[in-house]
């Protein structure tokens, strides 16, 4: 996956030019502590949207995604859990989000399923729009769950609509992400998160 990632990021600067302007410092991911989030404002997830990320977390959290309620019809998230439970949220549905503590997940949430934790799930593609703007570290703001204690890695991709780059702001050493197709820097939110340089 990772390497997947470098491809993707070298195809689109041969594409588009430098992904990152020369203000920011592109990292390899992210340390989250449970108390940090990211919004990105004014971008709701679609039934239609294809969802990509790398993550650990060390308790069972919240990771990222657009939620509201539990019997929301709207919802597209990811709460993973440490014993039990189906906290994958696409539409109305829910789907198993159990993860090992520490271990690193490669995860596509797509229109019809997901890949990526334990085995695929599959669901009915549903035509429908987020209420709340995507989260990253957490899946919305009002969320009561703990925001993600662990690690994003390497770029958050939604197909053809967002391409956050983790990256540091060199004016001030922000910790951040760059979206290169949106052209905009996302502060965090909470305490300062940590940079993954190694």
């Amino acid at each position: 996956m990772e390497q997947a990632l470098k491809d993707e990021l070298f195809f689109w600067k041969k594409r588009h030019g430098n992904a990152l302007p020369k203000e920011y410092t592109q990292i390899k991911g992210i340390t989250f502590g449970a108390n940090t989030y990211y919004e990105i404002t004014g971008f709701k997830l679609t039934g239609a949207d294809t969802l990509r990320f790398s993550f650990s977390a060390t308790k069972a959290c919240n990771v990222l995604g657009c939620y509201t309620t539990t019997d929301a019809t709207t919802n597209y998230s990811l709460y993973v859990t440490t014993t039990s439970g189906n906290y994958m949220r696409y539409d109305g549905g829910t789907a198993s989000s159990k993860i090992t503590v520490n271990q690193r997940y490669d995860v596509i949430m797509f229109p019809t399923g997901a890949i990526g934790l334990g085995s695929q799930v599959s669901w009915t593609q549903k035509e429908f729009t987020a209420v709340s703007d995507l989260c990253i570290g957490t899946t919305s703001t009002t969320a009561s769950s703990s925001k993600l204690d662990g690690k994003l890695f390497g770029n958050i991709k939604v197909d053809g609509k967002l391409l956050l780059i983790p990256c540091v702001r060199n004016s001030d050493d922000e910790v951040g992400y760059y979206d290169a197709i949106g052209k905009k820097f996302y502060e965090p939110t909470g305490s300062t998160p940590t940079p993954i340089t190694t």
